[in-house]
C-alpha cells in the first residue's frame, strides 16, 4: 500500500572552496571533505522542482530560483530565490514568491527584473516583476494574459532604465525602469539582442533582422535556406541571436522533425548583420558527419550565449533515459561544436547522469550549471538539484551545492 511522503527539499550549505558528494573530475585538482549543516525548506505533499533559472552578476555573486510545482495539475506551488555571494559556495534562502519564474536579469546587486507565469494553456498569464532590494522581495511591474504554446522567455536591461523583455510572444520596451512597458511591433520573434536603446536585432523561425529605432520598426537581414524553411515549416525550430559587440554579432538556428532529422546553422556577422556567414552547417541523420568529435543534434537547443568573437555555449533537453546533460561549446567561431559533459563529475568520479535545468558563463572561463540527479534511471523525474560551478570553461567541475528531494509515493 503506497503511502504519500511529504517532499522535503533541503539546502545543503558548505564551507568555503568544499565539496559536496562529488568528486572533481580532474585528477590534477586536489579533492576536499564537505561539512554538512543544513537550511531545510518545507514544501507541501505530491511536489517537486520542475524548474531552475541561475543567474550571475558577476564572479561571486549569483541568485538561484527553483520552481515547485503540484505535478498532477502543473500549477506553481512556489517559487524559492536563493542568493550566493562566494561563487556559488553557498547559497541563502532570500524570498519566496507564487509566480513561476521563467528568467531573470540584474543590474547591479540591488536592483533586477523577472519574468514569472502563473496558470497554463489558455489560461496562462505573464508577469514582469522587479526588485530593489536584492531579491528579497518583488513588485510586479506589467501582467497580462499571454499565449501558452511555446511560450518565449527573454530579459535584457542595458541599464537601470533601458530594458527589453519578451514574454510569452510579446516584445515589450522600457526606458523608465519598468515603471511603463511599450509594445513594439507584433512580430513572432523567439530571441533579440540590443547594444543600445536604438539599435538591435531579432530573430523568428526563419529570419534574422535589424532595428535602429528601438524596436518599431524592423528591417530582415537574413533568410535561412529553402532546406531549413521546409524543416520549420514542418517541424518546430529553436533560433537565437546574440551580439557581443555592435558590430559582432552570432545566430544560432536549428529545426527538427524526428529525432534523426535536425539541420542545425551557426551563423556570424561582423559588419552588423549586413551579411552572415554560415560558418557550422550540421544535419543529423544519426551519423556523426566528418569533422564533428560528438554529434551534437540528437535535441534542439534550449539555450544560447556568446561570450566573445570566438567562443559561444549552447545546451539542449536532456534525453530520457540516457540522462547526460548536454553543453556544447565552441572556440573557432562556430565551425565545430564540442560537448564537455563527460567532465561533470558524479559522486564516484565518473560521468554525471541528470536532466540539465540551466547553465550560465560569464566568461569563456567561468561557468556554472544546475543539474537535477535522479536516484536511478528509472525514475527521471528528480532526487536531488547539484551546483556545479568551473573556472576552466568546463574542463572540470566542481559540485558546490545539492538540493534533496523526497518525491510523493
Amino acid at each position: 500500500m503506497c503511502r504519500c511522503k511529504v517532499a522535503i527539499l533541503s539546502l545543503i550549505i558548505f564551507s568555503a572552496f568544499s565539496l559536496v558528494g562529488c568528486t572533481n573530475y580532474n585528477p590534477d585538482i586536489k579533492q576536499m571533505k564537505a561539512k554538512l549543516p543544513a537550511v531545510q525548506i518545507q514544501e507541501p505533499p505530491g511536489t517537486e522542482a520542475a524548474n531552475a533559472v541561475l543567474r550571475m552578476l558577476n564572479e561571486n555573486v549569483g541568485w538561484l530560483a527553483i520552481n515547485s510545482v503540484n505535478p498532477s495539475d502543473n500549477t506553481t506551488v512556489a517559487n524559492t530565490l536563493f542568493l550566493t555571494k562566494d561563487s556559488g559556495v553557498t547559497w541563502v534562502k532570500i524570498s519566496s514568491l507564487g509566480y513561476l519564474f521563467k528568467e531573470m536579469q540584474y543590474v547591479n546587486e540591488e536592483q533586477g527584473w523577472a519574468l514569472g507565469t502563473t496558470g497554463t494553456g489558455s489560461q496562462m498569464r505573464g508577469v514582469i516583476l522587479i526588485t530593489t532590494d536584492g531579491g528579497k522581495s518583488w513588485t510586479k511591474q506589467w501582467e497580462q494574459a499571454i499565449d501558452g504554446t511555446n511560450p518565449k522567455f527573454q530579459l535584457q536591461f542595458l541599464n537601470p532604465k533601458e530594458g527589453y523583455a519578451l514574454i510569452g510572444k510579446s516584445l515589450l520596451a522600457t526606458s523608465d525602469g519598468g515603471e511603463s512597458w511599450v509594445p513594439l511591433k507584433n512580430q513572432p520573434f523567439s530571441s533579440f539582442s540590443f547594444v543600445s536603446s536604438l539599435e538591435g536585432w531579432a530573430c523568428d523561425s526563419i529570419s534574422l533582422w535589424h532595428t535602429v529605432d528601438g524596436g518599431h520598426e524592423w528591417k530582415k537581414q537574413w533568410s535561412a535556406p529553402a532546406r531549413f524553411r521546409n524543416i520549420a515549416e514542418n517541424g518546430k525550430t529553436a533560433n537565437y541571436v546574440d551580439f557581443i559587440s555592435p558590430s559582432t554579432g552570432w545566430a544560432l538556428f536549428a529545426g527538427q522533425m524526428t529525432e534523426h532529422d535536425l539541420l542545425q546553422l551557426t551563423l556570424r556577422s561582423t559588419d552588423k548583420g549586413d551579411t552572415w556567414m554560415i560558418t557550422n552547417d550540421f544535419y543529423d541523420n544519426g551519423k556523426v558527419p566528418p569533422g564533428t568529435q560528438v554529434n551534437p543534434a540528437e535535441c534542439l537547443p534550449l539555450k544560447f550565449v556568446a561570450v566573445n568573437e570566438t567562443t559561444a555555449f549552447y545546451s539542449t533537453a536532456t534525453p530520457v533515459p540516457r540522462l547526460y546533460p548536454r553543453i556544447y561549446r565552441t572556440d573557432d567561431k562556430g565551425k565545430t561544436w564540442h560537448m564537455f559533459n563527460e567532465h561533470i563529475p558524479n559522486v564516484e568520479g565518473g560521468i554525471i547522469q541528470g536532466i540539465l535545468k540551466d547553465f550560465e558563463f560569464i566568461s569563456s572561463n567561468l561557468g556554472w550549471a544546475a543539474i537535477v540527479v535522479p536516484n536511478s534511471i528509472d525514475e527521471p523525474r528528480g532526487a536531488r538539484l547539484e551546483i556545479f560551478s568551473t573556472k576552466n570553461g568546463g574542463n572540470s567541475w566542481y559540485c558546490y551545492q545539492y538540493m534533496e528531494y523526497e518525491k510523493a509515493r
